[in-house]
């Protein structure tokens, strides 16, 4: 066993480097920290860690900078609450929740709490999982009242308080279980904690399918866009927020790249650019002109030229 014992951020950073992937921490000035790390195969680890509150965040540069982009880390919470923002969702962190969440991905833990976690690192291939059934169990908080998750959660707490006593390879093969375990409880279908984030995005691939159906509409806005879904402004920009863009600016999107589809296929060349631009929504042709412009660099008649099959 290997123990780490820190006291601020910089020193959290550094461990997490070590032993996981490099990610940027806030803490506050009181911080306290110990991980006690049971190695058990190559890439593969158990870690035991008491925390204070903190957040840790794991940036796209520094997934693109850095390597170890195979790891999975499975973390059980066995006290303290928070939430994981990773792969377009947000998982509610409690006692007895486990999430799962990859080195390949940017995430944003927050801890509000002092916590202890059991965090299992492994690669990606022990999990034996295709990618997308990998992909759709990322943070997504794994409910501890599945049978499923009670007997993981039991197994990873027993693991820590006999993982010294075994030999090498009893401590390999006891981790490749555990991993067998965790593909056990994300195969068991709907596992998730109910909460505010599964019906955000519900409601966010809604309003985004709805702005794709109804492109001709002169009238569609942010505002009503919240409004045909019961939802306020705010809350839609903030469910827009978690793909990076606002309400509005996916709608001027949708109808700039759906306008510049239409230009491109040789079936419209003969059709005005007035009439196209009605079609995305956008009535007033010096409008749509500019707006094309801003985006693509060449005006619609530009683009139709350039993008029209060569003799």
């Amino acid at each position: 066993m290997l123990t780490y014992t820190m006291r601020s951020a910089a020193e959290f950073e550094q461990a997490a480097d070590d032993g996981f992937v490099p990610m940027v921490a806030t803490t506050d000035g009181d911080f306290r920290a110990q991980v006690d790390m049971f190695p058990l195969g190559p890439e593969l680890a158990l870690i035991d860690g008491r925390n204070s509150a903190f957040r840790a965040v794991r940036t796209e540069r520094m997934v693109a900078r850095h390597g170890r982009d195979d790891l999975l880390m499975f973390s059980l919470y066995l006290a303290g609450s928070g939430r994981l923002r990773h792969a377009g969702r947000e998982a509610s962190l409690r006692p007895g929740v486990g999430a799962l969440f990859e080195s390949r991905n940017a995430w944003d833990l927050t801890m509000d709490d002092p916590v202890r976690s059991l965090l299992l690192r492994f690669p990606r291939s022990a999990l034996g999982l295709r990618d997308k059934d990998l992909t759709a169990g990322l943070a997504y908080g794994l409910d501890p009242a599945l049978p499923a998750m009670q007997l993981l959660s039991g197994y990873l707490r027993q693991m820590v308080k006999v993982s010294d006593g075994l030999t090498p390879t009893q401590r390999q093969d006891a981790g490749l279980v555990a991993v067998d375990m965790v593909a056990m409880a994300l195969r068991g279908g709907p596992a998730t904690v109910p909460g505010e984030s599964a019906a955000g995005e519900v409601a966010l691939d809604m309003m985004r399918r709805h702005v794709r159906e109804r492109l001709g509409d002169p009238d569609l806005t942010a505002a009503s866009l919240a409004r045909r879904h019961h939802i306020s402004v705010r809350y839609a920009q903030q469910l827009f927020g978690r793909i990076g863009q606002t309400p509005g600016a996916y709608i001027r999107e949708q109808r700039m790249d759906t306008a510049r589809a239409k230009l491109s296929d040789p079936g419209n060349a003969r059709r005005g650019i007035a009439e196209i631009a009605a079609e995305v929504g956008i009535v007033e042709l010096r409008t749509f002109e500019r707006a094309f412009v801003r985006r693509y660099g060449l005006t619609p008649a530009q683009w139709r030229r350039e993008s029209a099959p060569r003799p």
